[in-house]
């Protein structure tokens, strides 16, 4: 009768769980790639390994750690290249649990890391095009992370600076 009950409770508990992450997922993807304001407080919910004091078998719930990071959304690409300088947009998603960027724009596709320590704040990302390739190699800007600054190459061998600004 207890292994029952143990299972059932078990059950009451992972059902809670889901019905709790449906509730909390409405945002928008953020920096760290749950859905949610980027470094905000939300729904997403992480199982601990640790067993409950109510019994064995049984897993606690524990809010999800949120980092603030890079944030996700449009971006503002400005390329400057000698005297001509050309600005596009980016779909840019900073995944901050594992380091990755990706990411299109209207022709191409974007894949990259980057780094949000004090030592390191690098970013580095691939832009692949029908024609080629841009690797971009940035570092984020003084007013925090919504502005990367850094230079470009590409396959053609066209190089130059280049400014990344997150516009929402």
């Amino acid at each position: 009768v207890k292994q029952a009950e143990k299972e059932a409770q078990a059950k009451a508990q992972a059902k809670k769980a889901k019905d709790e992450k449906k509730r909390g997922s409405t945002g928008s993807v953020g920096a760290s790639g749950s859905k949610d304001k980027p470094g905000g407080r939300g729904g997403s919910k992480e199982k601990s390994n640790k067993e409950s004091p109510r019994g064995a078998g049984v897993v606690e719930v524990k809010p999800a750690v949120r980092r603030p990071g890079v944030p996700s959304g449009d971006w503002k690409v400005t390329f400057v290249e000698g005297k001509n300088r050309r600005t596009e947009e980016r779909e840019l998603n900073f995944n901050g649990a594992t380091g990755k960027v990706t990411g299109q724009g209207p022709e191409c596709v974007v894949q990259g890391f980057f780094a949000t320590g004090k030592d390191n704040q690098d970013v580095d990302i691939v832009e692949t095009y029908e024609w080629g390739t841009i690797t971009v190699n940035a570092k984020l800007g003084g007013d925090g992370l919504t502005k990367l600054k850094g230079r470009f190459i590409a396959s053609d061998e066209g190089k130059g600076e280049v400014e990344l600004e997150y516009v929402g």
